[in-house]
Parts: structure tokens; C-alpha cells; sequence
């Protein structure tokens, strides 16, 4: 399959390259539909990263927050049309004791590996989420950032002591917002703090 891939080049500087996707059975094509800009896709964009980490991981297509539709499944497990969201974290390799996103044998998509930014996605189907029908598809383009607040979650409550009265958050970004968010939901019962810069932020939490 023939596919478009928009890749940062240089600093402010995109090119289209066109190039050859192999398809097989374990993978799916889907169309980027909705597309949420990372603070890492913009320091790629202004050149805010070290030389020589712009000259290691560009070009690169950018954007690893991201859903859209599946247009072919080779094996007719999804139908076409049905809204993804895509796991930017592809791992080569499995070890018993290190998780998939901590394998240095990992490729993460938009960090030395093309992105969603492209025609369609040759995408590992062990990579694609399903989306519900009656989910916001504008809402969705930020599961990749709620999953990072999630597995946050996740782990504290399994290490953590019994004492939950207190859980503290140092940010008032959009992660931190979306970890607050989450924190109402996991810990209803305890008191949420927000350590941050920007007082009218902080007022909403």
C-alpha cells in the first residue's frame, strides 16, 4: 500500500513523502481523525529540542495522541468505519518483569518513529482500542493522556499505605487536570490537592 506520510523535516518545515506499507493479517488501516497536539510534538515543531536530538529523530511524522476509523481489516474482525483509538507504543519484544512502555526495544510513535500524522496507519491491531459509538470522537483524541494518568493511578493505589485522606498533584496543566479528574473518580472519598503556577486554573480544580 502506497501512503502519505507528513513528516517534520526541520524546525517550522513539513515535507509529504510517499512510501510503501506492508500489510498483513495482524494489521489494520485506519484514517487519523481526530488528532490532539502534544507540548512534545510542538518542542519537535519549534525546535526547542538539543541538535542532536533533532538530528537523531527528524525527519519524523509527529502526533501520538490520536483516533480514527478503521478503512480495512484483512481479517473482517473490525468493520470499515469504526473509530479506533491508536496506541502509540509498539513493543518487539516481551520480558516478564519490565512493562512494554519501559523496554528500551519499544518504538513510540512521534519519539524517533512516524506518528499519526499520515494518510492512514498501518496500524498492529493489538494497538487499536475501540471506541463507543455514543463516546465525544473530539473528547477521545485524549485517551492516549488519560491512559497516563490511569496507569499513574493505578499503581499508587496498589503500593499505596492505607491512609488516603490526602492525594496531592504537582501540575495545573492538562495532565495534571485530567489526573484531578480522575482522582474524584478512584479516590471519591479523599482530599485532592493541587500544587501549580496558574491561580485561574487552580480555581476550577
Amino acid at each position: 500500500m502506497l501512503n502519505q506520510v507528513y513528516r517534520l523535516v526541520s524546525p517550522r518545515q513539513f515535507e509529504v513523502e510517499t512510501v510503501a506499507e506492508e500489510v498483513d493479517a495482524d494489521d489494520l488501516i485506519v484514517r487519523p481523525k481526530f488528532l490532539s497536539i502534544c507540548h512534545a510534538d510542538t518542542r519537535y515543531f519549534f525546535g526547542q529540542r538539543s541538535q542532536a536530538a533533532l538530528r537523531a529523530k527528524l525527519p519524523m511524522a509527529l502526533i501520538h495522541e490520536a483516533v480514527g476509523e478503521v478503512v480495512y481489516d484483512p481479517r473482517n474482525e473490525y468493520k470499515p468505519g469504526t473509530l479506533v483509538a491508536m496506541v502509540p507504543n509498539t513493543p518487539v519484544k516481551k520480558d516478564s518483569i519490565i512493562q512494554e512502555n519501559y523496554l528500551p526495544s519499544s518504538r513510540f510513535r512521534s519519539s524517533g518513529y512516524d506518528g499519526f500524522m499520515q494518510e492512514y496507519v498501518c496500524l498492529r491491531r493489538d494497538r487499536a482500542i475501540t471506541v463507543p459509538s455514543d463516546f465525544d470522537p473530539h473528547m477521545a483524541a485524549f485517551i492516549e493522556m488519560v491512559s497516563v494518568g490511569v496507569q499513574a493511578l493505578t499503581k499508587l493505589e496498589s503500593t499505596m499505605d492505607e491512609d488516603q485522606r490526602v492525594i496531592g498533584i504537582w501540575g495545573d496543566g492538562n495532565l495534571g487536570y485530567i489526573t484531578a479528574t480522575l482522582v474524584k473518580q478512584i479516590f471519591p472519598d479523599s482530599q485532592l490537592l493541587v500544587f501549580g503556577r496558574h491561580q485561574s486554573k487552580l480555581e476550577r480544580v
